[in-house]
């Protein structure tokens, strides 16, 4: 460890892989041996742990990702099983270990049922108070789906990050959890300041992604301009692993808590809720 400059490295049986990491919290690799199978693209880990960073703690429990530090707590308390909000999977006709249908997946005369994210969308968009609600899947995304609420003195701006079921269980593979709230992490660098957002949710739009299911740009822009209102956030993961009802393990717990305590320090999150199961 440097001032500057973490140095660290990744092994896989006899492979190793030496990477940095500097204060803006990218990941640099020389070699770039070791890959990464995301559904059907393979990344570098490198690129991996730059879309999925790591969250670094110290002994006194401060988090540093990326290049954000948050103020840490030793005796971190239980998370919230209020925080969590039970979804009827069941009753919406949803497989809960499908993120997500690609087109060649079934013909088109098949029945299926939903993939989460299809539930998700048929959710948001049945609620009426949601002024504004924008679809962003993809590489690169700032959430799978995003939000607006526009009130008097404030807007409110939900990211709702979606990851299928991989484990066989409820509440008992840690993997279900870590990948999803490490992107809803990543999505903080995009809610430093309402001219960042609007840049971000216009360069989706010009790839084709960004895609407003309700509302137009132009009016999701001139709203977050308004200096009369304040930009509030909440961060949504979905994660039907999650359950409710059932013991949450420790390492759950140690999870969610610390993520939440790290989006609560961020300053313009208000609240971190979890869509999971009863």
């Amino acid at each position: 460890v440097e001032p500057t400059l973490v140095t660290l490295s990744a092994k896989y049986k006899s492979i190793e892989e030496i990477f940095t990491c500097g204060l803006n919290g990218k990941f640099l690799s020389v070699d770039s041996i070791i890959s990464v199978q995301k559904r059907t693209q393979a990344m570098t880990l490198a690129d991996y742990f730059n879309e999925y960073p790591l969250v670094f703690r110290t002994t006194t429990d401060d988090r540093i990702c990326e290049g954000d530090i948050s103020s840490g707590n030793v005796d971190l308390s239980l998370f919230d099983s209020d925080k969590i909000s039970i979804i009827d999977w069941e009753k919406s006709n949803t497989n809960i270990n499908i993120e997500f249908y690609k087109d060649s997946d079934f013909p088109k005369d098949k029945e299926r049922k939903n993939s989460i994210q299809d539930t998700v969308k048929e959710i948001l968009l049945s609620d009426e108070k949601y002024n504004y609600i924008i679809f962003d899947h993809g590489s690169g995304e700032t959430a799978d789906f995003i939000t607006s609420i526009v009130r008097d003195k404030e807007i409110l701006v939900s990211f709702y990050h979606v990851k299928k079921m991989g484990g066989q269980k409820y509440n008992s593979d840690i993997g279900d959890i870590y990948e999803v709230t490490s992107q809803s992490i990543k999505s903080l660098i995009w809610i430093k300041s309402a001219g960042t957002l609007i840049a971000k949710i216009k360069e989706r739009g010009y790839a084709n992604h960004g895609v407003f299911l309700k509302g137009r740009f132009s009016d999701f822009a001139a709203d977050l301009r308004d200096s009369n209102r304040m930009l509030r956030c909440e961060i949504v993961i979905v994660q039907p692993a999650i359950s409710k009802s059932s013991l949450l393990p420790e390492k759950y717990q140690e999870v969610l808590s610390s993520a939440s305590m790290h989006f609560i320090n961020h300053g313009k999150v208000k609240e971190f809720i979890v869509w999971g199961s009863k």
